[in-house]
């Protein structure tokens, strides 16, 4: 219980940071997602609606989709196509973009699950990975608000992460087995 609670203050200090902070926000490119079992028109609108929660939060630069268009064109691309690892890299590096992501809307029976991974333009490994699920339409302008701070999630514990490895190489590791006797004398 109170390393979760521990990891809410955290992830809230980190939105707060970054809402506050005067740091450019990274660059986020958001590729359609793929209809699995439901309709194209319902997974577009769900990539939309993502996209604005996303840029309510105010924690990431979200690249518009007018700038991807003319990217998928100069790859002789349509937003439709189903990208392989190598053309979600190639989109991320023309648009600038430090994070990917990629995701689907599948329906099975009456559930309807919204999945999403974060690519890191760099590295082309999956960062995170996230997914929310509701039996109802009406239901999904909420569970897409709460994917978009999943995401942000995501996103911050792989940061601290990072910062940690680093922080790690950069600070020695004290040897703390060395013997007090020798002070006592």
């Amino acid at each position: 219980m109170k390393a979760k609670l521990l990891l809410i203050l955290s992830f809230f200090s980190f939105i707060s940071i970054l809402l506050f902070s005067n740091e450019k926000k990274e660059k986020v490119a958001v590729l359609n997602f793929k209809a699995a079992n439901i309709s194209t028109e319902i997974a577009y609108a769900v990539t939309e609606n993502l996209i604005t929660c996303l840029t309510e939060l105010e924690i990431f630069q979200i690249i518009e989709r007018g700038q991807l268009d003319k990217i998928f064109e100069e790859l002789k691309l349509t937003s439709e196509d189903d990208f392989d690892d190598v053309a979600v890299i190639e989109i991320g590096k023309l648009a600038k973009a430090k994070l990917i992501l990629i995701g689907s809307v599948t329906q099975f029976g009456k559930k309807i699950t919204i999945n999403v991974r974060g690519i890191d333009v760099e590295t082309g490994k999956a960062l995170f990975g996230r997914n929310v699920i509701t039996k109802r339409k009406n239901k999904l302008p909420k569970i897409i608000k709460k994917l978009a701070i999943l995401i942000a999630e995501g996103y911050y514990v792989y940061s601290l992460k990072k910062v940690r490895k680093v922080q790690a190489e950069l600070i020695p590791t004290v040897d703390y087995s060395v013997s007090f006797s020798s002070a006592v004398e």
